[in-house]
C-alpha cells in the first residue's frame, strides 16, 4: 500500500470511530490524499496529527508487533512519502480559499502556503543523514539511466538523461526528465537506497535555471552535474549547488569553459573538466586551424584543448585529447554506388556522447578522461594522444605514468573499482583484453613520465620486452 494511504489510515485511526474509520480508509484514488490536503483530518481531530518521528515510531511499532523490522530503505521511504503529505496539506488553506470563492462566498484571498526555508534546510539534512555509509561501487553509463553494481537505476517520475557518480564513495546525482518539459535533480547513494529531490531545473543549453528546495537558485549557460550536487556555469564563473550547504563560485581562466559532462566527481576532487574556447573557423583563422589539425593528425604537435582545474586552488593539468575528437558526423542525402559504398551529398558534425547507432563514441572527451578520489590522494586516468595512450594522473602532486601506449590506437579503455577499493583498467585492442590490476599502485610506484611522450608499446606498465616501467614494481 502506498504509504502515503498508510499515513492516512494512522491519521484516521486516532480521530474517527471504527464505523466511519473503515467508510474513510474503503475510499480509493486520490480521494483520499485529496482529503489530507483540504486538511479535513486536522479539522476533525480534537489532537495534531503525528510528528515525522512519530510517525515512523509508530510504524516501526506496528511492523515488530508482526515480527517485523523496519528496513533502512523503508523508513527512507516513509519519510520521503511522509514530507510529500505535509506538501499537500500545506496548499490546503490556498485550496479552500479558491473554493470559497468559487462557490461565491467571501473567505480570503487566495493564499498557497509553502514551507519555510530552514524548514527545507532541516529536510535536507535529515535525508542526507539518512543515506547509506559509504562504499566502492561501479556504474556503467546507459543512454537511459545508468548500472550500480550491475543493477540498472531508473526513475518512476521520467527518463534519467544525465548523472554524474563518485564510484569510491557510492554517490550520485542524476538528472530526471518528466513529462511537458519539467526536470528534477535527485542524489542518492548506493544501489538499493531510493534518491531524493533536492532542486528543480528550467531551460536548455545556453540558459539553465537551478531552483533547490531550501530556495537558493542558479542561473548559466552550462549545466553541470556533481555526484555531490550540481554546478552551472556562464561565462569565466561557475556555481556551486551542494544539498544542505550555501551555494558557492568559482573562476575560469580565460579563454577556457567549463564542459557539461564530466566523467569525474568534482565535488570530492574538486577538479572540474574545461576546454580551451574555439575561435573563428573562417578566413585566416581558420587555415591556421586547419595547418593545426594536420600538425596534430601526423604527430608532430600534441593536442592541448583540455585540462582539469581545481576549482579551489587553480592548479590546471593538461590532457592531449583534441577538442575535434567529440563531434559525431552523420551522412545524408546518401544514394548507393556500389556493393559495398554509397555516396552521401551531405555530412553534418555535431557534439554527442552517442554514435547515430546508440553506441558510445568513444572519441568524446567524455569517455576519454575519468578522475576520482582515493585514499593517496585524487588521481585521473585519461585516454589521450589520438587514442594511442592511457596516462594517469595524481592530481595532488602532478606526477604521470603511463599505463598503456599502442602507435596503432586502443580501442577502448575501462575502468572497475574493487571492493576494497582498488582500481583496475581493462585495455582492449585486437579482439584482446589487456588488464592492469592495480592503477593506483602503478601511479604510485612507475617513473613519472610528466613532460615526456612515451615511444614504445606499452601494456599495464611493462614495456615491450617485459621491463617494467616503474622505480619500485606496484603490489598487484
Amino acid at each position: 500500500m502506498n504509504l502515503k494511504f498508510q499515513l492516512f489510515r494512522q491519521q484516521a485511526h486516532n480521530c474517527f470511530s471504527p464505523g466511519k474509520r473503515s467508510r474513510l480508509v474503503a475510499a480509493v484514488g486520490w480521494a483520499l490524499a485529496l482529503a489530507m490536503s483540504a486538511g479535513l483530518l486536522d479539522r476533525a481531530c480534537a489532537q495534531q496529527p503525528l510528528t515525522e518521528d512519530e510517525y515512523i515510531m509508530k510504524a516501526k511499532a506496528d511492523f515488530a508487533t508482526k515480527g517485523l523490522t523496519v528496513t533502512h530503505e523503508q523508513e527512507v521511504n516513509m519519510r520521503l512519502q511522509y514530507q510529500r503529505v505535509q506538501g499537500f496539506q500545506s496548499m490546503a488553506p490556498g485550496l479552500a480559499s479558491r473554493r470559497s470563492s468559487a462557490e461565491g462566498g467571501a473567505g480570503p484571498s487566495p493564499v498557497i502556503a509553502t514551507a519555510s526555508s530552514s524548514s527545507s534546510r532541516d529536510d535536507l539534512a535529515r535525508l542526507l543523514s539518512l543515506l547509506p555509509a559509504p562504499r566502492p561501487m561501479n556504474t556503467v553509463a546507459r543512454k537511459d539511466g545508468f548500472d550500480v553494481d550491475g543493477v540498472r537505476r531508473v526513475d518512476p517520475e521520467g527518463r534519467i538523461t544525465r548523472h554524474s557518480a563518485n564510484p569510491v564513495t557510492g554517490d550520485f546525482v542524476y538528472v530526471v526528465a518528466g513529462t511537458g518539459g519539467s526536470r528534477v535533480l535527485k542524489r542518492g547513494r548506493g544501489a538499493d537506497a531510493p534518491a531524493f529531490t533536492f532542486a528543480t531545473v528550467s531551460g536548455q543549453p545556453g540558459g539553465w535555471n537551478v531552483n533547490s528546495v531550501d530556495g537558493q537558485r542558479m542561473e548559466g549557460d552550462t549545466l553541470i552535474l556533481s555526484a555531490q550536487g550540481v554546478l552551472v556555469a556562464r561565462d569565466s564563473v561557475v556555481f556551486e549547488m551542494v544539498p544542505g550547504q550555501a551555494v558557492r563560485s568559482f573562476s575560469v581562466p580565460n579563454g577556457w569553459s567549463a564542459v557539461p559532462y564530466q566523467r569525474g566527481d568534482v565535488g570530492s576532487t574538486r577538479y572540474l573538466f574545461i576546454e580551451r574556447n574555439e575561435g573563428p573557423k573562417t578566413g585566416v583563422a581558420g587555415l591556421v586551424s586547419l595547418f593545426k589539425d594536420a600538425k596534430r593528425l601526423v604527430g608532430t604537435e600534441t593536442p592541448d584543448d583540455y585540462q582539469l582545474l581545481n576549482i579551489d586552488t587553480g592548479t590546471r593539468v593538461t590532457l592531449a585529447i583534441d577538442i575535434s575528437d567529440k563531434n559525431v558526423v552523420r551522412m545524408s542525402q546518401c544514394r548507393r554506388k556500389n556493393a559495398v559504398m554509397n555516396e552521401c551529398r551531405k555530412a553534418d558534425s555535431y557534439e554527442s556522447l552517442w554514435e547515430a547507432s546508440g553506441e558510445p563514441n568513444l572519441s568524446h572527451y567524455y569517455w576519454r578522461a575519468q578522475w576520482m578520489q582515493t585514499a593517496e590522494g585524487p588521481m585521473a586516468i585519461v585516454q589521450q594522444r589520438g587514442a594511442t595512450e592511457v596516462r594517469l594522473f595524481d592530481l595532488q602532486t602532478g606526477k604521470e605514468v603511463v599505463a598503456f601506449r599502442r602507435a596503432l590506437g586502443i580501442q577502448s579503455v575501462r575502468t572497475a573499482l574493487a571492493g576494497d577499493g582498488v582500481i583496475s583498467i581493462d585495455a582492449r585492442w585486437m579482439f584482446q583484453s589487456h588488464v592492469l590490476k592495480d592503477a593506483r599502485a602503478l601511479l604510485d610506484g612507475g617513473v613519472d613520465m610528466k613532460g615526456r611522450a612515451a615511444e614504445t608499446t606499452v601494456v599495464a606498465g611493462q614495456t615491450e620486452g617485459s621491463e617494467v616501467v616503474t622505480e619500485t614494481s606496484p603490489t598487484h
